[in-house]
């Protein structure tokens, strides 16, 4: 029963290796299937509708959803093709064992209509420390500590940690769109899983032109206090002056991991 366990909507882009070994199931509001899952792996190099698992009787090139609806899958191995920039996950059915493909397009896995799935997976800062950049000033001796910039549908997000002779400054960069232009404006509030607050009204609120709409973006400096409860608590959402953005279950336990990582790191 896909009920006995809890499933979210987890979009790892990049970090596919996050998903080797996770079970997955089908997300109810996925969009439609089109050259994803094939029953051999012999039949996806040219991507041929010869092959697609479960082939929809009018559209031969996409996988019925009402044959995935309900299973679970667990990623059995991941084969990386770099030259497409995508890679193939094994999925073995948990009931019957039985296996099929799935095509994991790297660009397009960010969102739910690259990845069609929810995922059970437990978060470990193991999965994410070795993507955090190092970087020393010879002449200074400053050491900059970078997680990578991470995007969640409009959202973009960075946690930085900077080292000096006698103190350690930590700083979130967050974005957010809308689409009035609003200049010389202030204040940031982070609104975690629990519901407590972290409150910012002295922080500035840069803005820049974003296509027809408005990139709306603020670097936060945190103290050792707040990073020490981000460490154990999620950002659900987050406010910049008016404007407010949601993350994604998966990208706000991805910064959570980051932030354990970067606190740790010297």
């Amino acid at each position: 029963m896909v009920s006995a366990q809890s499933f979210s909507p987890i979009y790892m882009g990049n970090d596919f290796n996050f998903y080797k070994g996770s079970k997955l199931t089908l997300d109810t509001n996925s969009y439609s299937l089109h050259y994803m899952f094939y029953d051999k792996l012999d039949k996806i190099k040219d991507l041929f509708p010869q092959g697609v698992y479960s082939p929809d009787e009018t559209y031969e090139f996409s996988t019925k959803k009402e044959s995935l609806l309900g299973k679970i899958f667990r990623v059995d191995s991941i084969i990386e093709d770099k030259s497409h920039r995508r890679c193939i996950f094994e999925l073995v059915e948990n009931s019957t064992n039985e296996t099929i493909y799935f095509i994991y397009d790297i660009k397009r896995c960010s969102s739910k209509s690259g990845f069609p799935f929810l995922t059970s997976k437990e978060f470990k800062k193991e999965d994410f420390c070795s993507s955090i950049k190092i970087k020393k000033d010879d002449f200074t001796d400053k050491v900059n500590i970078d997680a990578p910039w991470e995007k969640d549908g409009l959202a973009r997000y960075q946690i930085s940690k900077v080292i000096s002779a006698n103190s350690k400054s930590y700083y979130l960069y967050i974005t957010t769109t809308g689409s009035t232009p609003n200049v010389g404006i202030k204040g940031v509030i982070l609104l975690l899983d629990d519901k407590s607050k972290i409150n910012k009204p002295d922080v500035t609120v840069d803005i820049k032109v974003d296509g027809s709409n408005y990139e709306y973006s603020a670097l936060i400096p945190l103290t050792e206090q707040e990073m020490n409860l981000l460490k154990t608590k999620s950002i659900d959402k987050y406010r910049l002056y008016i404007y407010d953005q949601d993350l994604s279950y998966g990208a706000s336990e991805k910064l959570k991991m980051y932030i354990q990582c970067i606190t740790d790191m010297n």
